[in-house]
């Protein structure tokens, strides 16, 4: 609905948008604007950096079964059936994903550093739908915690509060809900280029 309501303010003030057309410096070049606005947007990084750690999540490349959620939602790498889901940014990325996967038959397992999976559902006044789903198809969910290696099979799941308490969770697959990192190229190879050049978003 959302969606809808901003395209029909758009067609009301007359503003023409441009679909299926990737943004270069070239492309730009041809319009001749006054001023550009790069909303850069973001992709997740596969390393596990996070607000939890500042060091990648061991192993996390050595094994090629990390994917981020973009791989998953384009069909990218493997998604074996066991899957652990690490999450740090406690949104609808996480359990989106663990319905989706599950819905398909894996078996799948949250962590999360919050005291809870997908806190800000709280304020979105979606936790009791998204909840409902994970409990039906069986997703395990384990708060407070982080996963600090990753093996072939298996993950290492630390308790954030008591550190001693480790406990390993089958995995096959291990996606990575963090840090993501912006799309910046296009702003800096129009710098220098183009008389107002701001900068926005991710």
């Amino acid at each position: 609905g959302v969606v809808r309501w901003l395209g029909m303010q758009l067609t009301k003030t007359g503003v023409e948008v441009v679909l299926g057309t990737e943004v270069t410096a070239a492309f730009l070049d041809r319009l001749k604007p006054d001023v550009v606005v790069v909303a850069t947007g973001a992709s997740f990084e596969g390393s596990g950096i996070s607000g939890v750690t500042s060091q990648p999540i061991a192993g996390w490349d050595l094994h090629g079964a990390t994917l981020t959620p973009e791989m998953v939602l384009r069909g990218e790498g493997t998604v074996g059936p066991s899957v652990v889901i690490v999450d740090s940014q406690g949104d609808v990325v996480a359990p989106a994903l663990a319905e989706l996967l599950a819905a398909r038959g894996n078996r799948v397992t949250i962590v999360t550093s919050f005291p809870m999976v997908g806190p800000r559902l709280v304020e979105e006044m979606n936790l009791p739908y998204v909840y409902s789903k994970l409990y039906e198809l069986g997703v395990t969910m384990v708060p407070n915690a982080w996963v600090t290696e990753i093996r072939p099979g298996s993950v290492d799941a630390r308790n954030l509060y008591a550190p001693h308490q480790v406990q390993q969770i089958a995995a096959d697959t291990v996606v990575v809900v963090t840090m993501r990192s912006p799309h910046q190229d296009l702003y800096f190879a129009l710098k220098g280029t183009i008389r107002e050049l701001h900068r926005v978003g991710d």
